[in-house]
């Protein structure tokens, strides 16, 4: 859903409303959710994101924010993340994937 948002033109922060609104309950979608709030009352995005990778107890989800807040230190675009040759980033909360797009 964040890869497919970003490759329509949203940015990081609408790719991942839209995220929150489309994604199933759970840890994933609240912390992301969390992320939105605290960016919203004026957190830095790498920070907010930083703090679910301490947050949560989940190496994907650890590894995709690693990979988020390298990319934007290099400046790449968001939707080269991971998922650049379609590959899944597995979470095993719920069995779902991040950034996994079924349409690829």
């Amino acid at each position: 859903m964040i890869t497919l948002s970003v490759e329509a033109g949203l940015n990081f922060n609408g790719a991942l409303q839209q995220a929150v609104l489309k994604s199933p309950q759970g840890v994933v979608r609240q912390e992301f959710a969390r992320v939105l709030r605290e960016i919203k009352a004026g957190k830095n995005r790498m920070d907010a994101l930083r703090e679910v990778a301490e947050r949560v107890d989940e190496p994907s989800l650890k590894g995709l924010i690693s990979s988020i807040v390298q990319a934007e230190k290099m400046g790449m675009s968001m939707a080269n993340i991971r998922l650049q040759e379609g590959i899944p980033f597995p979470c095993t909360e719920q069995g779902i994937y991040i950034f996994a797009d079924s349409a690829r």
